[in-house]
């Protein structure tokens, strides 16, 4: 491996990962296609008579749609393979794939992390509790709330 090939594969590789990122924040967030999400979410949590695997597979898809970590995993599976034969690294074909895969998803991460700096001034993440959490808001309103809660629970 020379010099020309190491730069060509990071090149390659970091356009994969904002074609990545631009794909699932077009598909998550975007006003435009936000007609998908809703769409998905809405045929999936129809009221349902049994729990069958199809049942499974749409509040699957719905879950997948609605996480942009997980919806960029599954965006740069083609990415990962349609670049497999054009990087230099000697690899078995599958660890490649398995190895770009995880590489692409990970740097369009951070590239999405990095835009959301710049547009918003701050990361916002998401918790344990799935809500959405800023930060550098200091707001411990959720724990006093589970403590007013306990009190009350015992008596208090």
């Amino acid at each position: 491996m020379n010099l020309t090939s190491i730069l060509t594969d990071v090149i390659l590789i970091t356009m994969a990962a904002l074609a990545v990122e631009a794909a699932t924040e077009l598909l998550i967030d975007s006003k435009i296609l936000a007609f998908i999400p809703r769409a998905v979410k809405s045929w999936a949590y129809r009221p349902h008579d049994r729990l069958t695997s199809f049942v499974r597979l749409k509040y699957w898809l719905a879950e997948l749609i609605g996480c942009g970590y997980c919806t960029s995993v599954w965006i740069a599976l083609p990415a990962a393979i349609y670049l497999t034969d054009m990087i230099s690294i000697k690899l078995p074909y599958s660890i490649k794939i398995l190895f770009l895969l995880l590489v692409i998803h990970r740097l369009s991460n951070r590239i999405h992390e990095a835009l959301e700096l710049v547009k918003r001034g701050r990361i916002l993440t998401v918790d344990a509790a799935v809500r959405l959490v800023d930060p550098q808001e200091n707001d411990n309103s959720a724990t006093v709330e589970t403590h007013e809660a306990a009190g009350e629970a015992q008596g208090e």
